[in-house]
């Protein structure tokens, strides 16, 4: 093998001296070094998704005489007969109980999230508890016994059928269709199945409450109608005779069970096509059920402010019948007025 003449070795070391300080002499130091400039995200995504209230806002109503159900040829036999009652004055929630408000219940350890996620029929993603962008959203897939501890946790109750129907029609000698007034109902009043966009007004699942003002009744509560169906106190009877004549929940001590009878709920859902909700209408279920188009809003009364505490005993569940000292008759739980009713 040939060698190289020391002529020719000089001249490549000065080549690779030349080519090592081309190349440290284009070496970035690290005070040369720019940090990226941070991607800032969209102004909506900085915007919280939370916009209703923490808590329920009351609103007071002040009572008085009320026309409940539909005349002779109006409605389903469950309507009727057409009757009278007189209101006490009461304060409800301004909107159905969302999954933000449900959830401050949950974390003191008063409110169970067994079930929350199912509904007993249907897609159980349609169930609110849980999911993304939903804290705004009525509160699904509850049974009434969960709502009935919420409402009892906030100092209130669940109202009683002639109660939400008071606040529906918007006060006392008024009988209305809708809690808006007469007009049809439409996506513009309330969140419905429309028959050209489909279930929810388009989003084919319930929506944010109070998103259709313009279907408030007169004192500015929310959702009456759409959205989701809400759980009152009454049990289930197929129609009004011998309902009582005042605001108090209709509920028998006839020696059945806590769960033997199915209790009432009003209001009309997002799934429920237009022509179908009414302030009239009304459906039961057990006390265990749970719907993606069934929620609740809450009441209470004017004088009395009782809440339970995390320590109290949970009320999620039927009480045992040890717990009650007769099995015929109800026992009513704190910050619940008895009913009186025959």
């Amino acid at each position: 093998m040939d060698r190289n003449s020391p002529t020719q070795d000089i001249s490549a070391k000065r080549s690779l001296l030349k080519e090592d300080y081309l190349i440290n002499s284009q070496r970035i130091s690290p005070s040369d070094i720019q940090p990226k400039k941070a991607i800032q995200p969209k102004k909506a995504l900085l915007e919280p998704e939370i916009k209703s209230s923490p808590s329920p806002q009351w609103i007071k109503l002040s009572g008085g005489p009320i026309v409940i159900g539909s005349l002779p040829d109006e409605g389903y036999e469950s309507e009727h007969p057409q009757h009278q009652a007189q209101v006490t004055p009461f304060e409800i929630s301004k909107t159905e109980v969302t999954v933000l408000q449900y959830a401050q219940c949950v974390a003191q350890g008063v409110c169970s999230t067994d079930g929350l996620k199912s509904s007993d029929w249907g897609d159980d993603r349609l169930c609110n508890w849980d999911r993304v962008g939903r804290a705004d959203h009525p509160l699904n897939c509850v049974s009434w016994h969960q709502a009935r501890t919420f409402a009892l946790w906030v100092g209130g109750r669940l109202p009683s059928e002639v109660e939400w129907s008071f606040a529906a029609q918007g006060g006392a000698g008024i009988r209305l269709i809708y809690p808006w007034g007469d007009q049809p109902a439409s996506c513009k009043y309330a969140i419905l199945s429309d028959f050209v966009r489909g279930a929810g007004c388009g989003h084919e699942r319930t929506s944010p409450v109070c998103q259709r003002t313009l279907g408030s009744s007169k004192q500015g509560v929310c959702d009456l109608v759409g959205n989701v169906w809400e759980w009152v106190m009454d049990e289930w009877h197929p129609n009004y005779e011998g309902a009582p004549i005042t605001s108090e929940a209709w509920i028998h001590r006839d020696g059945l069970t806590w769960d033997a009878q199915d209790r009432v709920y009003r209001g009309g859902g997002a799934f429920d096509e237009l022509d179908l909700p009414r302030i009239a209408r009304r459906g039961h279920r057990s006390p265990g059920a749970r719907l993606f188009n069934l929620g609740f809003r809450v009441a209470r009364d004017i004088h009395k402010r009782e809440s339970i505490r995390a320590n109290d005993q949970p009320l999620s569940e039927p009480p045992s019948s040890e717990s009650s000292p007769s099995k015929s008759k109800f026992q009513p739980l704190r910050g619940e007025r008895p009913d009186l009713s025959p």
